[in-house]
């Protein structure tokens, strides 16, 4: 399933117009992304693409105190800010690269843990694109109102369950 506000519905739009595909990227620093590492943290699903999450060292107590919850808190830490990973490309090219990403993380996600239904969430302010990902939960809220995505008037977002 996928939502998206009217923002995201321009961008969708304008990238379908434009045939431009240059981009440039730093494979090594990619490798991280297409290729990620993802491990559980006291039944979260963590991205951890430096490889330095050490589990017993976690305080999960206090993360559930500072994130409300395990989606907020898987939500805060899987970040991936598609620009940091590019060295030069239009924006449009950005966001195709971040569509691949999230089939990419979709496919991971489902192979780990196929058992389990997660949200990816792509935002954007027009020049830099972020997607975050969490598991979801019967007993916990999405991380953003997804009722109403329209709300979100300076971002474009999409919604993606699977």
């Amino acid at each position: 399933m996928r939502k998206v506000n009217q923002n995201m519905k321009r961008i969708l739009k304008n990238i379908n117009n434009k045939k431009e595909n240059i981009i440039k990227i730093d494979l090594n620093e990619l490798e991280k992304i297409i290729n990620p590492n993802i491990i559980e943290v006291h039944d979260c699903v963590i991205l951890d693409l430096e490889n330095r999450i050490v589990k017993k060292n976690i305080d999960f107590d206090f993360i559930l105190k500072r994130f409300g919850d395990r989606v907020g808190y898987e939500a805060s830490r899987n970040e991936i800010r598609v620009n940091d990973y590019i060295i030069e490309g239009s924006f449009n090219s950005i966001v195709k690269l971040s569509f691949k990403i999230i089939e990419i993380l979709k496919y991971k996600l489902k192979l780990r843990y196929p058992n389990d239904k997660f949200c990816i969430v792509f935002s954007s302010d027009k020049e830099y694109v972020t997607l975050r990902f969490y598991k979801i939960r019967e007993n916990e809220n999405s991380w953003l109102n997804e009722k109403d995505l329209d709300r979100y008037v300076d971002e474009a977002i999409m919604v993606y369950k699977f």
